[in-house]
């Protein structure tokens, strides 16, 4: 992240109301950014908190009791840590666009591969893809959005992208 020097007595006084109105505005008018935040919004609210019908599933629909839930949560961790190493090998942000609009396809499909079938493996598998899918659009949306926002708007926006992340599963 390049940040910009402020001249000593450059910083002037902001209102936070104002601050808030003006970093919605700039993000809504951006043609990446407001687009970018509409989809994790979306995700927020339907996919972000899947993880917490694991226990559900183990019990009710793959009939796998204890266990079964250990191994779909080690999937998912594994699918997280997964896609972790293949962020990290990329070196640059070039085609993160794709990367998250293909994560955000992705995690739908695993989803719906979770809940239509009752086969434990099938289970696993999507398990692993939802990690690998989720925890791709969450970073590289963050990426993206470092690298996208001009700097006296990128604690607004980031703000934005936490209050999505965060408050959006508990709608």
């Amino acid at each position: 992240i390049k940040i910009e020097a402020i001249a000593a007595g450059a910083r002037k006084e902001h209102r936070v109301l104002c601050d808030v109105r003006d970093g919605f505005g700039y993000a809504i008018r951006h043609e990446g950014i407001g687009p970018l935040l509409l989809g994790l919004s979306m995700m927020a609210v339907f996919v972000f908190h899947f993880h917490q019908f694991l226990p559900a599933f183990s019990g009710v629909v793959f009939n796998s009791g204890v266990n079964g839930l250990a191994w779909l949560y080690a999937a998912m961790g594994v699918g997280a840590m997964a896609q972790a190493v293949t962020l990290a090998r990329r070196g640059s942000v070039s085609g993160l666009t794709g990367n998250v609009a293909w994560s955000f396809v992705a995690t739908g499909l695993s989803v719906i591969g979770m809940t239509v079938t009752s086969d434990f493996r099938i289970g696993l598998m999507a398990s692993f893809m939802i990690g690998f899918a989720l925890s791709g659009s969450r970073v590289t949306s963050m990426t993206l959005l470092q690298n996208a926002v001009v700097g006296d708007m990128r604690g607004r926006v980031v703000s934005m992208y936490a209050m999505i992340t965060h408050g959006g599963p508990a709608l």
